[in-house]
């Protein structure tokens, strides 16, 4: 299940990001004195989909931010695995688990200090096993 997180998580940064650097770019925009509506970047970076014709026939504008918004969603689902997982154990403080939700570019590198967190640990019990044994052979 860690591995289909990750894998979800890896694929939501990757459907984050050029929105992202669409946002960034707007507010450089509007930061270096171009009005919010005379800028190129508005409308890819803010507006997904807009009414063509009336309120009835809705049409994309622009792609970015509904695959930001399919991002998120990975990686909601990807935490739902994870925690299927570990039986609805929280091993992550909540602000991290809401930061790699809003930014899934977080989520790879929380997973990483998970990996390493997990690993450091194991270690430490084969040790102790291992030192437990050396005692036993020594009586």
């Amino acid at each position: 299940m860690r591995l289909i997180a990750t894998i979800l998580w890896c694929i939501a940064a990757l459907c984050w990001l050029p929105w992202a650097l669409l946002a960034v770019r707007l507010i450089i925009d509007v930061a270096l004195g171009t009005p919010l509506s005379a800028s190129p970047y508005l409308w890819p970076a803010l507006v997904g989909v807009w009414p063509v014709h009336g309120w009835l026939a809705w049409g994309v504008v622009s792609v970015w931010p509904l695959a930001a918004l399919a991002g998120v969603g990975l990686s909601a689902l990807g935490w739902r695995l994870y925690w299927l997982d570990l039986d609805g154990v929280l091993t992550r403080p909540p602000r991290v688990v809401v930061l790699s939700i809003l930014f899934p570019v977080i989520a790879p590198f929380v997973m990483y200090g998970d990996a390493r967190r997990r690993y450091s640990a194991k270690e430490a019990e084969l040790e102790a096993e291992a030192e437990d044994a050396r005692q036993r052979l020594k009586k």
